[in-house]
């Protein structure tokens, strides 16, 4: 669920963007995966593009990187891109990346980006790498912090009758099935559950075609109990699914 085969490209497809680990679902790409893409789309002349933003955030040793991989296919067209606000575990806001490819890709994406960008700002780009080369221990406590809110917020909310669509393997989103009945009312779509939590609870969440998301980035321990009674209110189910 949440990484697609290289069965389902279409014809005339010359383009692949992709962001793994996934946002919402916390899906990651495993070096098998990988591999069969990257073969497909250098026969098929496929260019690829990831953005691995959350890999630091990855909590499953079979989690991948397309610059792991690429290098083993040269006639690859190939970029990953990589941003400091998940990189060093919570830099949101610095508005640092960095990208690594094949040449030719990279000459492209550096010809729009000197014409839309203005440029990261040098203090921050500094902080970035004294992090990676300093504090990787600083890097760890927060995907540690991470993971013990997804694991908290995953337990409350099953607890009140949510069902989850997988577990996250990487990031600090949760992914979660729509269920057919709250507050005693029928759901009729993601986005009414969605509204329905806000407008009852004051929990917001994101929509998608059968699915809500929900962060992680507050402290879930603190408010925990808030976060129960607003699900126990909602009286969840999934009669019929």
């Amino acid at each position: 669920a949440f990484r697609f085969s290289p069965d389902d490209l279409t014809e005339g497809t010359n383009l692949i963007m992709m962001n793994y680990p996934h946002n919402p679902s916390g899906q990651v790409a495993t070096g098998e995966w990988l591999r069969q893409l990257c073969a497909c789309c250098r026969e098929r002349d496929i260019r690829l593009f990831n953005d691995a933003a959350y890999v630091v955030l990855s909590y499953a040793p079979e989690s991948a990187t397309l610059s792991e991989v690429a290098p083993e296919y040269p006639e690859l067209s190939w970029v990953e891109a990589f941003t400091a606000a998940k990189l060093i575990g919570n830099g949101t806001g610095w508005h640092v990346g960095a990208m690594v490819g094949s040449p030719d890709f990279i000459a492209d994406l550096n010809v729009v980006k000197g014409k839309t960008d203005t440029g990261f700002v040098a203090p921050m780009a500094a902080g970035v790498v004294a992090t990676f080369e300093g504090d990787q221990e600083g890097i760890a406590r927060y995907r540690n912090m991470y993971r013990t809110r997804l694991r908290l917020l995953i337990e409350l909310l099953t607890r009140n009758g949510m069902r989850l669509a997988l577990e996250p393997a990487a990031g600090f989103f949760t992914l979660w099935r729509i269920p057919t009945q709250a507050f005693g009312t029928r759901v009729t779509s993601a986005e009414h559950f969605n509204f329905m939590m806000i407008e009852e609870t004051g929990v917001v969440g994101v929509h998608f075609p059968g699915y809500v998301r929900y962060a992680v980035c507050a402290d879930i321990e603190a408010i925990a109990q808030e976060i129960a009674e607003a699900f126990k209110k909602a009286e969840v189910s999934y009669e019929g699914m």
